[in-house]
């Protein structure tokens, strides 16, 4: 297994950005698997091999862009705190309305709230976004996606825009990129390979 170097919040940034690029290799993996145009797949009886990965692949994006969303607002929570300071949260709203919260320089914790919030709009503006609301009420009616969708009769998977929880994740990991170079560097990196498509 590889090993990352680096500093407590470096290596904190740089996880959070390798999951998020392993999704969006897998996300292109199911785009690819999908083709071009509308591919419906039955709700009921026997499901070729295809489908059931198509499915599943679609579980696992659902599933875990809501994880890398978190692992995100706390790896840019531990950028404004002290190290060992460790907020045991899960709710997407409360970790992102908490990044000021106690932080060591408040100004710039709230500006990093901005960048987020400034990025998410600027998307909405590029029609890039299915989702009418603002960061923070995205992240309030996702709150806890992660812990629910796990659980199918908790809440349905389908209300939910893959392409939404992408560019969430992205507006997270920007204003952490920009506050550590290790992070920064890899996710400049990612964004000239796929020709500024991360997704973004």
């Amino acid at each position: 297994m590889a090993n990352s170097t680096g500093s407590h919040s470096s290596v904190n940034g740089l996880r959070t950005l390798e999951l998020g690029s392993a999704l969006l290799w897998l996300r292109e993996q199911l785009q690819q698997q999908l083709g071009p145009g509308e591919y419906s797949i039955s709700l009921s009886g026997v499901r070729t091999s295809k489908e059931q990965q198509i499915l599943g692949m679609s579980q696992i994006l659902l599933i875990m862009f809501p994880f890398a969303i978190e692992l995100a607002l706390k790896s840019l929570w531990d950028c404004f705190h002290e190290h060992g300071t460790f907020k045991y949260r899960h709710d997407l709203n409360i970790l992102f309305q908490s990044l000021d919260e106690d932080a060591i320089n408040k100004q710039a914790a709230k500006f990093a709230q901005q960048q987020a919030r400034e990025l998410w709009s600027e998307f909405q503006n590029e029609k890039r976004i299915h989702y009418e609301g603002t960061l923070d009420e995205f992240l309030a009616a996702h709150a806890r996606d992660f812990i629910e969708i796990r659980y199918y009769t908790q809440r349905p998977a389908e209300y939910v825009q893959l392409e939404d929880l992408v560019i969430c994740f992205y507006c997270i990991v920007y204003p952490l990129a920009a506050r550590d170079h290790a992070t920064f560097a890899n996710l400049l990196n990612r964004t000239i390979d796929t020709h500024h498509n991360m997704s973004v």
